[in-house]
C-alpha cells in the first residue's frame, strides 16, 4: 500500500479488505476478510479475460500458487502477522461462496454499528 493509501486508512472512517491487515488501527478502520472455497473462486474465473482459455485444472492450480505467493509475501513484509488468513487479524470474515450481496452488505453493516 502507497502511503496516501496508508494514511487515508489510518484517519478512519474505512472500511478495508486486505491480504495483508497488519499495522493498522483498528479502533480507526473495519478490516475484513473475504473469502470463498476454492471450487467457488474457480468458477469466478472461468469466464475472465486474463486467463484466457485456461482449463479448471490450470485454474485451480493458478489460485492455489498465487494463494500461497501471498501467503509467503506476507510472512517475508509483515514476520509478526503469521497467516493473513487468520480471523482473528480482522473484524469480519466473508465467505463469500455461502453469502448473497445483500447478505455481505448486512454482515458489514452490523460490523459498524456500535456494540451495546
Amino acid at each position: 500500500m502507497n502511503k496516501r493509501a496508508w494514511d487515508i486508512t489510518n484517519a478512519g472512517g474505512v472500511i478495508m479488505e486486505s491480504r495483508y491487515p497488519f499495522g493498522y488501527d483498528k479502533s480507526k478502520v473495519l478490516l475484513v476478510f473475504v473469502d470463498a472455497s476454492l471450487d467457488v473462486r474457480v468458477g469466478r474465473s472461468k469466464n475472465r479475460k486474463e486467463y484466457g482459455s485456461l482449463s479448471e485444472e490450470q485454474l485451480r492450480e493458478l489460485l492455489i500458487k498465487r494463494e500461497e505467493d501471498e501467503l509467503q509475501n506476507g510472512r517475508r513484509w509483515f514476520p509478526e502477522m503469521g497467516d493473513y488468513r487468520n480471523p482473528d487479524l480482522c473484524h469480519l470474515v466473508l465467505n463469500t461462496g455461502r453469502m448473497t450481496a445483500r447478505g455481505e452488505l448486512e454482515a458489514v453493516k452490523a460490523a459498524l454499528r456500535p456494540s451495546e
